[in-house]
């Protein structure tokens, strides 16, 4: 039956085949239209078009956003993690105290760390614009150390006004150079050592 006019159903209308609506034409949900589905030609749009906001929700299981192949592109666990996906390949989970990236992050602006006790990375790190320790240290907290047992500390101690370099292991403290100089905040030199030299 074809209806050229509108058709107003007070009741349940149910439907055993296919409901088939043209490009521009649009299934209209709410007393004013709020929720609209529709595809205009090129793109397919599930639209809220109220003051509210635009839910999916799901008692269990998963909600997952995928390809028309089935490869993931999120994956959101009921009472769990959150997945994003890049090619079908996890790349960022939230978890319960925080995220887990798999693989490499690239940050463009300031990565800011807060309350953060170890920042542990198996590569290097390159710090482009300087590294900053903004607080007071000691020889035994808040100092720069390299080495597995922390044997080169680099600090600045507040009650002395003190800054120091120091070699907490058994070997040496060696500064490789072919000329040395120690100056003053002035550039003024204060001890000069130069390869074949006089010191």
């Amino acid at each position: 039956t074809l209806f050229t006019k509108q058709l107003n159903v007070s009741g349940v209308s149910t439907f055993h085949g296919n409901v088939n609506l043209l490009d521009g034409d649009r299934l209209r949900l709410g007393s004013s239209e709020d929720l609209q589905v529709y595809h205009d030609g090129n793109h397919s749009y599930i639209a809220e078009n109220g003051s509210g906001d635009l839910k999916i929700q799901a008692s269990a299981g998963s909600i997952l956003l995928q390809r028309d192949n089935g490869h993931e592109m999120i994956k959101a666990d009921v009472g769990g993690a959150v997945g994003l996906y890049h090619n079908d390949t996890l790349r960022l989970t939230t978890t319960s105290d925080g995220a887990a990236v798999t693989g490499n992050l690239s940050v463009s602006g300031v990565l800011t760390y807060e309350d953060v006790t170890n920042v542990d990375s198996v590569g290097i790190v390159t710090a482009r614009q300087g590294v900053r320790l903004g607080v007071d240290g000691t020889s035994s907290s808040n100092y720069i150390s390299v080495g597995a047992s922390n044997d080169l500390k680099i600090w600045h101690q507040s009650s002395n006004n003190h800054s120091y370099i120091r070699e907490d292991g058994s070997g040496s403290l060696i500064v490789l150079a072919d000329d040395f100089y120690i100056q003053d905040t002035s550039t003024n030199t204060m001890i000069s050592a130069k390869e074949g030299a006089e010191v």
